[in-house]
């Protein structure tokens, strides 16, 4: 049985869910992204290395991939400074994988 606490594959889409409440800090993040989009093992846990793996995510089969954020308005309520960054690396991994064909979005519910 699928893990759905993480992430979900149904139908060409690969859904990855992380919890906000969970992720006020940026190690907490960190975590929660790489169980969610099953990032490898040598993630550097760090902004670029962030930005360097959600623009490749090769070893996600499915076309669409679809980043729900729930309790979106804790999210990083630790480290607001990262936010920003954090916004700008989804919009560019979203620009980086359509040229490639691969659908990347970031749903937010606060």
């Amino acid at each position: 049985m699928p893990d759905f606490t993480h992430h979900i594959q149904f139908n060409g889409q690969y859904i990855a869910f992380i919890n906000g409440r969970n992720c006020t800090a940026l190690p907490d993040f960190y975590d929660a992204i790489a169980k969610a989009l099953q990032l490898p093992e040598y993630f550097g846990k760090n902004l670029d290395a962030l930005d360097e793996m959600l623009c490749d995510l090769s070893w996600i089969a499915e076309s669409t991939v679809l980043l729900v954020i729930l309790h979106a308005d804790e999210l990083l309520r630790d480290a607001p400074e990262a936010t920003g960054a954090i916004q700008d690396i989804f919009a560019h991994a979203a620009e980086e994988l359509d040229s490639r064909g691969v659908l990347f979005s970031v749903f937010q519910q606060r």
